[in-house]
């Protein structure tokens, strides 16, 4: 798949739901292993399991009692696809310190969330899937580099002659942008593959 929509619908195809997927956080770090990524989240490191994306189905709808994360390899970074307090400011500070890059992002059922990208405990940049043009963070134009050709904004149709843009394009540029950042963009053999899921125990939030 290499359309407009393809890592959005991707994604979908996972969810025996009728409905679009109805939520999506992921956290990409690089600097640390698997563990290290996986404790500075509050994980119980002894509860690891292997696991596809497939057996995950709802982790990213649990941000109450205990709840999981599913961590894996990507090439030279961590990824990890959780749950809102996964992809939270707080905890992107947290998995960043000494000197690990870290970028996430989601989106939940009331609409896109904001793509974060952090280093050593600071928010370099940090903007809203939907709308980029503004920015928050101490470089708030360090990904710029990564965005060409990129439609995010909602209703935007000034590129080509594609018509305007929707959420499920938006979010897919977020995520492809996020592929050129750590070189390995989010596909069907990656979430395929068998990974790890640790259970972060209640009141653990990284």
């Amino acid at each position: 798949m290499t359309g407009r929509d393809h890592i959005y619908d991707l994604l979908c195809s996972y969810d025996e739901a009728e409905d679009p997927l109805p939520a999506f956080y992921a956290v990409w770090c690089q600097g640390l292993d698997k563990q290290e990524v996986a404790r500075r989240l509050g994980a119980d490191l002894g509860s690891a399991t292997a696991a596809t994306f497939a057996d995950c189905a709802g982790i990213t709808m649990h941000a109450y009692g205990d709840r999981a994360i599913f961590v894996g390899k990507a090439g030279a970074w961590i990824a990890v696809i959780g749950d809102r307090l996964c992809a939270s400011d707080a905890a992107l500070k947290s998995i960043s310190g000494d000197g690990v890059k870290v970028i996430g992002m989601g989106w939940s059922p009331g609409g896109p969330g904001s793509l974060t990208y952090a280093i050593d405990g600071v928010i370099v940049t940090q903007f809203k899937i939907t709308n980029p043009n503004v920015r928050l963070g101490v470089v708030p134009d360090a990904l710029d580099s990564y965005m060409t050709g990129l439609r995010f904004h909602l209703g935007d149709d000034q590129i080509g002659d594609e018509g305007p843009v929707e959420v499920a394009e938006s979010i897919t540029s977020a995520l492809t942008l996020i592929g050129r950042v750590t070189g390995v963009e989010i596909n069907k053999r990656w979430l395929d593959a068998a990974h790890t899921l640790y259970v972060i125990p209640e009141g653990e939030v990284g």
